[in-house]
C-alpha cells in the first residue's frame, strides 16, 4: 500500500514566486495540495487543496497578482 502511494504521488521542489516561497504536491493526477507562506509576513500561510492542477495554478496566480497590487503586504 505504501508503495503503491508514493509511487503515485508526485511533490516539486519549493518554487518562489513574488514574495511567496510555495510548494506543489499532486497525487495521482487528480488531487493537488498547494503550501504557501510568505517571506516577509510570516502569519501569511496557506494549505490549499485542489480537484485539478488548473485550479491550483488559477490560485497560485491569485496571490501572486494580489499580493503585487498589494506592494507585497
Amino acid at each position: 500500500m505504501k508503495e503503491q502511494l508514493i509511487k503515485d504521488l508526485v511533490s516539486y521542489p519549493f518554487l518562489r514566486r513574488g514574495n511567496w516561497q510555495l510548494k506543489v504536491s499532486v497525487l495521482k493526477n487528480m488531487s493537488v495540495v498547494v503550501v504557501g507562506n510568505h517571506l516577509m509576513f510570516i502569519d501569511k500561510f496557506f494549505v490549499k487543496h485542489f480537484t485539478s492542477m488548473d485550479k491550483a495554478a488559477d490560485y497560485i496566480e491569485f496571490i501572486i497578482i494580489k499580493d503585487e497590487l498589494n506592494g507585497g503586504y
